[in-house]
Formats: C-alpha cells, sequence, structure tokens
C-alpha cells in the first residue's frame, strides 16, 4: 500500500474530478466521517485498499449483514 505519509507538494498531485452514484458518494462520505478522514483522503485510503493487492477480503457477520441489507433493498426496488 502506498506510504501513508502523503507529501503536501501540490505540484506532485495531480488534481481529477470524478463522478459516482450518490448512494456510493453517501457511503464514501460515511466512511470518512467514521474514520476521522476528510473526502480526499477517504477515497485516497479506499483506493489504496482496493489497489492492494495483497490485501485480503474480510468476512465477518457485520459484512455479511451489511451485503444481506443490500440485496435485501435492492429485491424490493425490483419490478
Amino acid at each position: 500500500m502506498i506510504d501513508k505519509v502523503r507529501t503536501l507538494n501540490q505540484e506532485d498531485w495531480k488534481r481529477t474530478q470524478i463522478r459516482m452514484p450518490q448512494e456510493q458518494y453517501q457511503t464514501v462520505v460515511d466512511y470518512a466521517e467514521k474514520n476521522n478522514l476528510s473526502l480526499n483522503s477517504a477515497v485516497l485510503e479506499l483506493l489504496d485498499k482496493a489497489l492492494d493487492s495483497d490485501s485480503a477480503v474480510s468476512v465477518n457477520d457485520q459484512s455479511i449483514s451489511k451485503i444481506a441489507d443490500k440485496v435485501v433493498e435492492r429485491l424490493k426496488k425490483a419490478p
């Protein structure tokens, strides 16, 4: 994973803009608040985790419950 210490020199950064579904945006906002991070830092941390090939998927009761809740929500919305 990329070193947690990030440079403060703005010339070393690439400024970009992304679009994402509102629900996903809210999930990132919630993650940032839960982990006391700025939105930018949360996005960078989540990208680092997703791109880290050595990271293992954590399966626990909470993650299974969250997945089940999302499945139920989508089934309720289905025609």
